[in-house]
């Protein structure tokens, strides 16, 4: 849950450069935005929209469809967003 946190408001930093009226849409619009303008490379987008579901099953009780991607799979892209 905090790595989906950490990857969220890195998304929303760098949509606010490039798609300020996107602001208050949904995590999802917003990673399919970035990719689809191809802010995100299409392997980042993969993970970053399993950990997303992973998380939005957990945060709203449901059971997960899809197991979370590992953390150490998944903090590179992060760290790449950081940077962006």
């Amino acid at each position: 849950m905090l790595a989906w946190s950490a990857a969220e408001a890195l998304l929303r930093r760098i949509l606010q450069s490039s798609a300020p009226e996107l602001e208050r849409q949904s995590s999802a619009r917003i990673l399919k935005h970035l990719y689809a303008v191809g802010r995100i490379e299409h392997t980042a987008y993969d993970k970053l929209l399993q950990l997303m579901q992973f998380r939005n099953a957990i945060a709203h009780g449901f059971e997960p469809r899809t197991i979370a991607p590992s953390i150490s799979d998944v903090l590179p892209d992060i760290r790449r967003l950081s940077a962006a």
